[in-house]
């Protein structure tokens, strides 16, 4: 699977790929990953790095001075803070108390081709805030929902 790769297994948390909404009235893309803490007393390090690619070229970014990308981080508390986006999401992923929600919302993308798109990023470990774990999330049609 995704998440086997080079020191994922060593890693404080687990990353997966939820969904990735195709937001045709805005031009934007929102993709979801979830976060599961492997550790006790699992912090959230942000990182500001992100790669993605929606079919055209690959764009490597830094969140904190991009306008064009935007993340929110959710807890278990997701639900009711943000209804509209939980309804969307409603029928296939658990969430489990300790487990976060990254959305990140990619604006301003010409010419997408979401079946042949990835975004891969990776916070600062919890226990090692010098090491980031990478992990490159490839969309699937099973994962792609219209908005």
């Amino acid at each position: 699977s995704l998440n086997k790769v080079m020191g994922q297994e060593e890693s404080s948390y687990k990353m997966t790929l939820v969904k990735v909404i195709d937001e045709e009235q805005e031009n934007a893309v929102t993709v979801i990953l979830k976060v599961s803490p492997t550790i006790e007393d699992f912090k959230l390090i942000i990182s500001g790095r992100a790669e993605y690619s929606f079919g055209r070229k690959s764009i490597k970014t830094d969140i904190q001075k991009d306008p064009n990308i935007q993340i929110i981080v959710y807890g278990d508390d997701f639900a009711t803070k943000n209804p509209k986006l939980s309804n969307l999401l409603n029928e296939d992923f658990e969430m489990g108390d300790e487990d976060f929600l990254l959305v990140f919302k990619i604006f301003n993308i010409k010419g997408k081709n979401l079946a042949e798109s990835y975004f891969k990023y990776g916070l600062w470990e919890s226990n090692n805030s010098e090491i980031r774990n990478e992990q490159t999330f490839f969309f699937n049609k099973k994962k792609i929902i219209k908005n």
